[in-house]
């Protein structure tokens, strides 16, 4: 029977239902007709938890044309289940060969071994790529890993480890990043990406950066990162995430305990300024703080400092 409403329209109606999930799956099972619509939204973008990682492979098993329509997929070993850290190649590429149409990949709180890179080298349409509190095999093996990505633009480094310290072999180019997000730059495994990201010959092409700044030591790695991009960058954002204040005077400071002495002064002789960032277009700036904005607090004018 042919249907009464134009496929066009009812597309169209069920884009409106985009981040209702159970909707999409009651609308699904209404009309065959409905699947691409529904199943376009349901699965476009991906986050799997700790066990749902096998059992969307298992998923594919049954329905295989379900593949083509995921675009953004994240895997997340979840933090409550330490087991989730390890992540077997052969998981990562049964899947990875099943969605053909896949452009944006992340990684958090995982375990990456030499194989899982090699499986990621094979998403030739990749784009965008986040690594989040990651134990990765060494440098070397990101940076050759990156480097075959020659489509990538998007690149995401967060709080990155490495089971070996193979520092990354002369003459391994990074791809053209055109956004970068880079955060736990006072750590070895982050900074070493930095570092080469930053001396690439295509580095002058990054035009937007986002980070978070947790500690005095992450602010002075920022200043030294945004005056060797200098006035390249158009969007800049950046959270400051401290656990006290951002000056960290302990005299005047008497009533907060003696907890974490690396959050207790962000700013406090950083010398940390956007000042050199001369073409931004757009720009962020977000502060988590346990202080509260009244003329007393002792980290406004290091705020102030900030964007003067």
């Amino acid at each position: 029977m042919t249907p009464v409403v134009p496929h066009e329209l009812t597309d169209r109606i069920i884009d409106f239902l985009h981040n209702d999930y159970v909707t999409l799956s009651a609308v699904s099972l209404a009309c065959r007709s409905f699947l691409p619509a529904t199943r376009f939204h349901r699965f476009a973008h991906l986050v799997l938890v700790g066990g749902r990682i096998e059992g969307f492979n298992k998923l594919l098993d049954i329905s295989p044309d379900l593949g083509p329509f995921v675009g953004e997929l994240v895997l997340d070993s979840g933090l409550s289940n330490a087991s989730w850290r390890r992540l077997t190649a052969k998981t990562v590429s049964a899947m990875l060969d099943r969605l053909p149409s896949i452009n944006s990949l992340g990684f958090r709180y995982l375990k990456l071994d030499k194989e899982i890179m090699r499986t990621v080298t094979n998403v030739r349409r990749l784009r965008t790529l986040s690594l989040v509190a990651c134990i990765l095999p060494s440098p070397d093996s990101l940076a050759r890993t990156l480097s075959t990505l020659e489509h990538l633009t998007h690149l995401n480094v967060e709080d990155l480890s490495h089971a070996e310290d193979d520092a990354i072999t002369g003459g391994v180019q990074p791809p053209r990043i055109l956004t970068f997000g880079a955060t736990g730059m006072d750590t070895e495994g982050t900074s070493q990406i930095c570092s080469w990201i930053l001396n690439g010959e295509d580095s002058g092409d990054i035009r937007s950066f986002y980070t978070r700044v947790r500690s005095r030591a992450e602010a002075s790695a920022m200043r030294d990162l945004i005056e060797t991009l200098g006035d390249t960058l158009t969007d800049f954002q950046m959270v400051v995430d401290a656990e006290a204040s951002l000056a960290g005077e302990r005299d005047a400071l008497p009533e907060i305990p003696l907890v974490d002495m690396r959050t207790l002064a962000v700013f406090g002789e950083s010398d940390l300024s956007l000042r050199c960032l001369t073409n931004l277009r757009s720009c962020r700036l977000t502060f988590k703080l346990r202080e509260m904005f009244v003329p007393e607090n002792i980290s406004l004018p290091w705020i102030t400092g900030l964007v003067s």
